[in-house]
């Protein structure tokens, strides 16, 4: 069992998690950092219930074969699951933990390896406590779990949803007759000493009217439960209830001297109802759609990058350069244009596949240099028409991020150095918000740039970066405005000192020290004020040693990680754009074949325009 898929709701504590058996099916775990460590627990593969309204008893397609359940989990299978969130938990020990068996499946149709699962974590685990909820599959086996010897505190929930038996029947088919039920779950409580919650979903039209609180109220004035109403995650044609009419249904209830409580829909923007995630993840999941091109072409570089399953297959590039000067964005375009069929071609021959083995073309439409955009833009029209494949536009900066994921990285703040781009990025709320950047030129253009006039040719970063091993400090202007930083003062002094005749290895040295101190300030005021402990390094300027070497030390000195993706991937590159398209496309991002004609470049997208929907 391990972890396939994590994804962190916007409101900041709810998690949802897919988990991967070992015969390839995959199983939902959400977990809540609340007043304790909640996490709820799948104890089955899909669910055979069968509940109208819930999506756990839909057949999913693919993987498993239009069923909507496969199998029981083992019990080293139910503990398993519970450990790889828990060691994905900080500060475990602070607080306590519930255990909920409320995830995918029924328990009680699992009811051995539940049993022993919970005997198994409330031996390891000693400040937690458990619950069970169920629909009511079987009242003796309500009574027999009250009779179970285990040590920790267990709390059972019935699962209602209506207070007549044929509406719920409709409702939940597999369940049985309401009496029966009831007086199971008040022997529990009675033998457990503590009072028991009976669960309602008030759904639209269907259970939320007064005629049914008032039935529900005298279905339940024999016994002393609590009703937790709760919304419903829309699904089909189930709709939850308006706030008006909890409010209506919480009086009748109160009225009557029944005890009510909410539980509120947590995580809806990432999908964490049971059923959702595993569905969203199965219907977008094909074994076929797995393998992704993707081609680069912003400005200097026209790369094809090929990825399968988060695998690099192939990573071809070739770059304009100049003997001096800098870039000319036309005579770049001109070099994308001569030399795309052959990258293209050797793409394919490394990766060691068929073009037909293609299932979806990603390339960078933003940012960057228009001409060059159109030729990358033109050749995945192309591409695309001739192979009949989907399209994934990326956009450029948040590729050089994502690309991250393969250092280990889970949540950086990224210093993105490139030729253009200069920018302190790091996600929150829904995109890639940009919490500092260059106020002029980019961090690359401005070394293009005093190389230019260094007679030094394109690119200049490197030619630099060796002048500089020999070279010795010379003060410049050191311009940075909280997070953000500005070099065109300093390029104005080198260049004056290069006209008085100073050395141009004194000024490569002065130039890297001076420039690369600004942006790791920058940075390390940037992980304090998101409160973030991992710094990501991305572009092509973060090939360079000197800048490594600062962005270490500042991370040893703060206690944050340092991670750097391989100098080939740091560069521009296809297969930063095919592997973010990758993640896209599981997504459900794509631009049908039939709307190829109306894709268009966005040369001056600012990365925090983009909405990051498939991190949701």
């Amino acid at each position: 069992m391990k972890i396939i898929k994590k994804a962190l709701s916007n409101d900041g504590y709810t998690v949802k998690y897919l988990q991967k058996t070992k015969d390839n099916y995959v199983i939902e775990t959400s977990y809540f950092n609340l007043d304790e460590h909640i996490i709820c627990i799948s104890s089955q593969i899909g669910c055979p219930m069968g509940c109208s309204f819930c999506i756990s008893s839909t057949p999913i397609k693919n993987l498993i074969k239009k069923k909507s359940f496969i199998r029981n989990l083992t019990c080293d299978e139910i503990v398993q699951q519970v450990k790889n969130v828990i060691n994905q938990i900080d500060n475990l020990n602070s607080k306590k933990i519930l255990f909920s068996y409320m995830g995918g499946g029924e328990p009680f149709l699992n009811y051995d390896n539940v049993i022993k699962s919970i005997k198994t974590l409330s031996k390891e685990f000693i400040n937690s406590r458990t619950t069970i909820s169920t629909v009511g599959v079987s009242s003796k086996l309500m009574r027999r779990l009250a009779n179970e010897d285990i040590n920790t505190l267990l709390k059972l929930h019935l699962s209602l949803h209506s207070p007549d038996n044929f509406r719920r029947c409709k409702l939940l088919p597999k369940s049985k007759k309401i009496k029966p039920l009831l007086d199971a779950l008040d022997y529990f409580s009675k033998r457990k000493n503590f009072i028991s919650k009976v669960n309602y979903s008030l759904i639209k039209g269907i259970n939320d009217s007064e005629e049914d609180a008032i039935k529900l109220v005298k279905l339940l004035k024999p016994y002393s439960f609590i009703v937790k109403l709760s919304k419903l995650n829309s699904f089909n044609n189930f709709e939850s209830s308006e706030e008006s009419r909890f409010r209506i249904f919480e009086r009748i209830l109160a009225n009557s001297g029944i005890k009510t409580c909410r539980f509120s829909s947590e995580g809806i923007d990432i999908m964490a109802g049971c059923g959702q995630l595993m569905k969203h993840f199965y219907s977008n999941f094909n074994k076929d759609m797995t393998t992704i091109l993707g081609i680069e072409s912003t400005a200097h570089t026209f790369g094809v990058g090929i990825v399968k399953n988060s695998k690099i297959l192939a990573n071809i590039k070739d770059s304009y350069t100049t003997e001096s000067g800098g870039i000319i964005p036309i005579e770049s375009a001109k070099h994308h244009e001569k030399i795309k069929d052959e990258v293209y071609r050797k793409a394919i021959e490394t990766a060691k596949i068929d073009e037909k083995q293609i299932n979806a073309i990603a390339f960078s439409n933003a940012p960057g240099l228009a001409p060059c955009l159109l030729v990358g833009l033109k050749f995945t029209k192309e591409l695309a028409k001739k192979l009949n494949l989907p399209v994934i536009p990326v956009n450029h900066c948040i590729a050089h991020l994502e690309i991250g994921r393969l250092t280990g990285a889970k949540d950086p703040v990224l210093l993105y150095c490139s030729g253009a781009n200069t920018q302190i990025i790091a996600y929150a709320a829904g995109k890639y918000r940009i919490f500092g950047e260059t106020l002029d030129l980019g961090i690359g253009n401005f070394i293009d740039t005093f190389a230019r006039y260094a007679g030094i040719g394109f690119p200049g970063g490197p030619k630099i970066q060796e002048l500089a091993k020999s070279g010795k400090y010379l003060e410049l202007p050191y311009s940075i405005k909280g997070m953000d930083v500005a070099f065109s003062g300093m390029l104005t002094k080198l260049r004056q000192m290069l006209q008085r005749g100073y050395k141009i290895e004194d000024l490569s040295y002065s130039l890297q020290e001076t420039a690369f101190s600004m942006l790791i300030e920058a940075a390390e005021r940037a992980l304090a004020h998101t409160n973030k402990s991992e710094l990501l390094l991305g572009g092509g300027v973060a090939c360079n040693t000197r800048l490594k070497e600062m962005a270490r030390i500042m991370c040893q000195e703060r206690g944050a990680k340092l991670f750097v993706p391989e100098n080939s991937l740091l560069v521009d590159n296809g297969t930063m754009i095919s592997y973010l398209g990758e993640i896209m496309l599981n997504s459900g991002i794509k631009i049908s074949e039939k709307d190829i004609e109306k894709l268009d470049i966005k040369p001056r997208e600012r990365t925090d325009e983009v909405q990051v929907s498939w991190k949701n």
